[in-house]
C-alpha cells in the first residue's frame, strides 16, 4: 500500500462563469521513503496540490488515501489530529513564533496531539534538534538564529511528531545559495534515514535533490521522473 495514493483529483475555484479549474485528473502514488519535488512555475497548481497533500483543503473532486485513509470522510477535528500526527511542514519564511525559545517551537506540534508526558517531550524534542545538528541553540529566540539556523529548527518541529512525511514549500527560497544547499543536503540525509520528504519548488536546482521530480502545468502532471542513484549523485 502506498504511503499517499491519489486518485482522479480535480480542484475548481469559484462558480458559474468565473469557475476556474486548477487541477486536472491528478493521479498520484507516492511511497514511503521517497524524495519527491513537485515542480513547476507560478500559476501550474502545484500550490494547490500541495494544499490537497498537506490536508489544508479537502474540498476536491476524486480521492487521496493517506495511509489508507479516505480524508475526505475525516470530520474536521479528526482531519486537524490526522494533519497534526501524519505530515510535517516546513515553510519558506519558517513561521516560527519570534517571543519563545527554539525549544518551545519545536514543542508546539506535540501541545496539539496525543497526550506525552513532560519527559516524551523533552526525549522527541531533543532528538530532533539532534537531527538538525542544532542542540547548542534551543534556548535562542528566532532573532538570534541566522535564516539557516531558523530553518533548521523549523524542520527539526517538522520531524517532532515523527511524521509519516515532510512537506516544504520553497524551503531554500529565504535563504542564500550556500544556506540553501546545506539544507537541502539535510533533506537528503533524513530521506536517507528512512523520511519521506516532498519539497514543492519552481527552482530546478532544488528540484535536483530529489530522486523522483513530478512536473506540473495547467494544473496537469506533465512528467514524472525517477532518478537512479548515479544520475542522483552526479546531479548533485
Amino acid at each position: 500500500m502506498s504511503l499517499i495514493d491519489i486518485k482522479s483529483i480535480e480542484k475548481f475555484y469559484g462558480r458559474g462563469k468565473s469557475k476556474f479549474q486548477a487541477l486536472e485528473d491528478i493521479n498520484l502514488k507516492i511511497d514511503e521513503g521517497e524524495f519527491v519535488a513537485i515542480m513547476g512555475p507560478s500559476g501550474s497548481g502545484k500550490s494547490t496540490l500541495m494544499n490537497i497533500l498537506g490536508l489544508l483543503d479537502k474540498k476536491i473532486e476524486g480521492e487521496y488515501l493517506l495511509n489508507g485513509v479516505d480524508v475526505k470522510t475525516l470530520s474536521d477535528e479528526k482531519l486537524s489530529l490526522f494533519r497534526n500526527e501524519s505530515i510535517g511542514f516546513v515553510f519558506q519564511s519558517f513561521n516560527l513564533l519570534p517571543k519563545i525559545n527554539a525549544y518551545r517551537n519545536i514543542e508546539l506540534p506535540l501541545l496539539y496531539g496525543k497526550r506525552m508526558s513532560k519527559k516524551d517531550k523533552k526525549e522527541r524534542i531533543f532528538k530532533s534538534l539532534d537531527n538538525v545538528e542544532l542542540l547548542s541553540r534551543k534556548d535562542s529566540l528566532p532573532r538570534e538564529m541566522s535564516g539557516g539556523q531558523k530553518q533548521r529548527i523549523a524542520i527539526a518541529r517538522a520531524l517532532v511528531t515523527e511524521p509519516s512525511f515532510i512537506l516544504a514549500d520553497e524551503p531554500t527560497g529565504a535563504l542564500d545559495s550556500k544556506t540553501g544547499k546545506a539544507i537541502m543536503e539535510l533533506f537528503v540525509k533524513l530521506n536517507k534515514e528512512g523520511k519521506t520528504v516532498i519539497v514543492v519548488t519552481h527552482d530546478k536546482n532544488v528540484a535536483a535533490y530529489a530522486n523522483r521530480v513530478i512536473t506540473i502545468l495547467d494544473g496537469k502532471i506533465l512528467d514524472d521522473v525517477r532518478k537512479d542513484a548515479r544520475t542522483l549523485e552526479a546531479g548533485c
